[in-house]
């Protein structure tokens, strides 16, 4: 899935809806059919991942067990 000139793409972890490509370096990413965003960590040059969900100001994870 590397590409030397583009960097890479990886699956949405949310609507399975199609392949998220990112330039290499980039650490944030949106999905383009859904919309979440996701932090990204690089693994090597050539290979990321996905780190986490971006949250939006407001969003939460669910209910806390810390009132």
């Amino acid at each position: 899935m590397a590409d030397e000139k583009k960097g890479y793409s990886f699956r949405c972890m949310r609507c399975l809806g199609g392949r998220i490509s990112v330039p290499r370096g980039v650490t944030t990413a949106h999905c383009p059919h859904c919309g979440q965003g996701w932090r990204i960590t690089w693994v090597t040059p050539e290979v990321a991942k996905i780190r986490g969900r971006l949250m939006e100001q407001g969003d939460t994870d669910g209910k806390s067990g810390h009132n």
